[in-house]
């Protein structure tokens, strides 16, 4: 099959600041051209701007109005989203994950379908050499969720059966297999398998989760199931991709190079300080493109993070998004802040010359005395090292009188004792803040009394 090797040939020479100064000229064009939208239109007159005193992003970014998820489809019908209000253009939809109260949803032209499916196959070659090497992708998402690509796919759902037929009817016929899917279903599929006595590594089985965030701590577990290690990518590894539904499933991603300099960041409190602010827990770092794209992340007072908002910068949208609120905290690092990090302590920095984005997690949090709790952290506590096998991943996590109260099922044919309990306390006053008084329940597998069938995104918070 084709390899999309001029883009990425493109993308290795280019000029870092050129690459950026693209993207912020298609967001200008992709914002005039959104006037089309009925929507758009009226929030504009509302807000009282003329788009005509839009003409440099200093003016983008401080006259453009930033829109909420419920501003946009919580208001307005399909049809008044649209370009010129036409649906005719409309190949797919793609339904909200189900973060949230309201619903959105992706509408896409086969032109976006197209052009989705070229940039994944791009970060996939790039990656795992996808495009070169023979290779079957199994895909997992639930709810009928496509990974558009040229690669040969198998969308197994979220179906431990199904996907271990697959594995053992077509071992062999490819060079490797890449499983993508959400977190925790990747880690209920692959204990299946170690169980079911299914040798990952004899299918040269890589993984690329996404859907939602996907912890260091949890990535280094899932490394050791299907045995590689963590800091010698040779070629296969364990990476992650992030999306939003309303655009596409793929617009960030983890390199070798931004894997790799995540690890030592985990070791280095100085890196990881220089690049990620004052936390404990290392956030995702993706690449991003910005002619696909513009990010800018709103300040949050004493955070090292900001509120992501993006801008679709493809001018021919089915529906545009504009300076659009994604929900999740993040940090933008450009390529060349990130090369000189990357450098000073001997690393490589990403071949590819894109900026990046350290994503730390959605922005909803319990609120205590001593601090915001966010699920993250509690996520790296119950992945840590000697605690992973003994947990599902799901909880649930609530204030209450001042304490943090959490939830949390046991994985199968594990039973809580004082032991395990004493060790979940221990990793959780490592990862919250501290003086945090908190208050467990372990739940025995099928007890635990919230919906969690993998279908969905589950809700950390109560």
């Amino acid at each position: 099959m084709a390899i999309p090797s001029d883009g990425l040939k493109g993308l290795e020479s280019a000029d870092p600041g050129g690459l950026e100064l693209d993207g912020q000229r298609a967001a200008l064009q992709a914002f005039h051209s959104a006037v089309s939208s009925p929507a758009y239109a009226k929030i504009l007159v509302e807000a009282g701007l003329d788009p005509r005193k839009v003409d440099t992003m200093a003016a983008f970014e401080s006259l453009v109005p930033v829109l909420s998820k419920e501003q946009l489809f919580g208001r307005f019908s399909p049809l008044e989203l649209c370009r010129e209000g036409r649906f005719d253009r409309a190949a797919a939809i793609l339904p909200s994950s189900g973060h949230g109260n309201s619903f959105s949803f992706g509408l896409h032209t086969r032109e976006e379908l197209d052009a989705g499916a070229a940039m994944t196959d791009l970060m996939m070659e790039h990656v795992l050499r996808a495009c070169s090497r023979k290779t079957l992708i199994i895909n997992s998402y639930p709810m009928g969720v496509q990974v558009r690509s040229k690669v040969a796919t198998a969308n197994t759902g979220s179906n431990v059966k199904v996907a271990f037929d697959v594995v053992r009817t077509f071992k062999g016929c490819f060079e490797q297999m890449i499983l993508i899917g959400m977190p925790l279903f990747i880690k209920h599929l692959l204990e299946a398998g170690v169980r079911a006595d299914l040798d990952w590594g004899s299918v040269n089985a890589s993984l690329v989760t996404g859907g939602e965030n996907c912890p260091e701590n949890l990535r280094r577990y899932f490394c050791e199931l299907i045995g590689i290690e963590p800091d010698k990518i040779v070629d296969r590894l364990v990476g992650s991709s992030m999306g939003l539904g309303e655009i596409d499933l793929n617009l960030f991603h983890e390199t070798r190079e931004t894997i790799n300099i995540t690890l030592e960041a985990v070791a280095d409190p100085a890196l990881r300080a220089d690049l990620f602010g004052d936390v404990e827990a290392c956030p995702r770092l993706f690449l991003y493109y910005p002619s696909r794209t513009h990010l800018e992340t709103l300040p949050v007072e004493g955070r090292p993070w900001g509120e992501l908002v993006i801008t679709n910068a493809d001018p021919q949208a089915a529906i545009p998004l504009i300076r659009y609120r994604t929900g999740d905290r993040a940090r933008i690092i450009p390529h060349r802040r990130l090369a000189e990090l990357a450098e000073k302590r001997g690393l490589e920095p990403p071949a590819l010359r894109l900026p990046a984005v350290a994503v730390y997690g959605r922005n909803s949090s319990a609120k205590l005395p001593s601090g915001e709790v966010y699920p993250e952290m509690i996520q790296e506590a119950l992945f840590s090292p000697p605690l992973c096998p003994f947990f599902t991943g799901y909880f649930r996590a609530w204030e209450d009188a001042g304490a943090l109260r959490v939830d949390v099922e046991l994985a199968l044919n594990c039973a809580s004792d004082p032991a395990l309990e004493d060790k979940l306390t221990a990793f959780l006053r490592r990862y919250l803040p501290q003086s945090t008084a908190v208050k467990f329940k372990l739940w025995n597998w099928g007890k635990f009394p919230y919906l969690n069938n993998y279908e969905q995104k589950f809700p950390y918070l109560g």
